[in-house]
């Protein structure tokens, strides 16, 4: 990389300290080496502080903040966003980690494409057990430049989730803005959908980033609540966006609804599954009355009924879950040997 530009990786954490000494340690382990990691600590009033400390003693590019009150998720990062003071910044979640030659690959796509606002690496998802869940690589990803409005279609068709292994340059928060905290767990997906209406973006074979998912993960807990206006807004924002053409507007709007669609019918499952009825009643209206679905409306009613008066059918369904979960996870397996040798040599670390 010409000149050894600096990036930052931003890494907000809250009561995870394990956790974050294996983040911080995946960024070290970085086959790049020209970076500074500053910690966002939002009030977590453990040892978080001390972990840092202990880390910063043998490397002084960890610098580390701690909030005087609990801000939340979006608003801890958005405080670090705006602190940044090099070309450019990666964020990392306190549960993910850096495969070694992340920053190394995506800062080649920049310096392929200059014309970039982000540069994209894959993004390989693992529960706590390492088992991989999914690849964001899809069969028909190419590498290289996306344009708009190709890029905007290509992640609302493909894989929205690529974002989380994104390196992006300093000035994105002048051209597109921040998170939007009234978007909530989408948060992410609405960023990245912003940048592709109107900008290019980089997109690089290599896994960079291992997204990992257990029981603490804001994406499980949440699992279950009703977040319908959040991705409403989300999807009014996007469809209405001044710089797509009416055909574009068209083609986004299609597909996006279908993506929707098959979220919020996947909600209504899991709510039933968890035996929050009024979720899944209210899932179930939003299909009928904005999706025009009146069979999916009907089938996730037919669930929660049966559920609710018969209790022995939801632990029916969580059984099938499970055993469906276990199929796919082999199916899985399959599908994505190839990117085994990834996972086990970080599962193997000496965290």
């Amino acid at each position: 990389m010409i000149n050894n530009p600096l990036v930052t990786v931003v890494l907000p954490t809250y009561k995870r300290p394990k956790l974050l000494k294996r983040a911080i340690q995946s960024v070290l382990n970085q086959t790049y080496p020209h970076f500074k990691i500053y910690i966002y600590d939002d009030a977590s009033g453990d040892n978080t502080g001390e972990v840092v400390a202990e880390m910063a003693k043998n490397d002084s590019r960890i610098f580390y903040h701690c909030n005087e009150q609990n801000l939340g998720v979006i608003y801890n990062s958005q405080q670090a966003w705006k602190k940044v003071d090099t070309p450019y910044f990666i964020e990392l979640c306190d549960d993910n980690l850096l495969l070694p030659n992340c920053l190394e690959s995506a800062l080649n796509g920049f310096e392929k494409y200059p014309e970039a606002l982000m540069s994209v690496n894959q993004v390989i998802f693992v529960n706590s057990k390492w088992q991989i869940l999914r690849v964001t690589l899809a069969e028909n990803c190419r590498e290289g430049l996306y344009e708009h409005p190709e890029g905007l279609l290509f992640l609302i068709k493909e894989i929205p989730y690529i974002i989380s292994g994104a390196l992006f340059r300093r000035e994105v928060t002048q051209k597109v803005g921040e998170y939007d905290p009234e978007i909530g767990l989408l948060a992410d997906w609405d960023y990245a959908f912003r940048i592709a209406a109107q900008f290019s973006y980089a997109v690089n074979q290599t896994p960079g980033v291992i997204f990992y998912g257990d029981e603490t993960s804001a994406s499980i807990n949440a699992r279950s609540d009703f977040v319908w206006p959040q991705w409403l807004k989300m999807y009014q924002r996007i469809v209405e966006h001044p710089n797509l053409d009416l055909e574009t507007k068209n083609e986004v709007e299609t597909h996006l609804k279908i993506r929707l669609k098959q979220m919020l019918v996947g909600q209504g499952k899991e709510a039933v599954r968890c035996g929050n009825y009024s979720v899944a009643g209210m899932s179930a209206n939003v299909l009928k009355d904005f999706f025009k679905s009146p069979r999916h409306y009907l089938k996730l009613k037919l669930f929660a009924f049966a559920s609710r008066w018969f209790p022995p059918y939801r632990w029916y369904l969580n059984l099938f879950n499970e055993l469906r979960g276990k199929k796919k996870r082999s199916e899985i397996k399959d599908r994505f040997s190839e990117f085994h040798k990834y996972t086990s040599s970080m599962k193997d670390m000496d965290w």
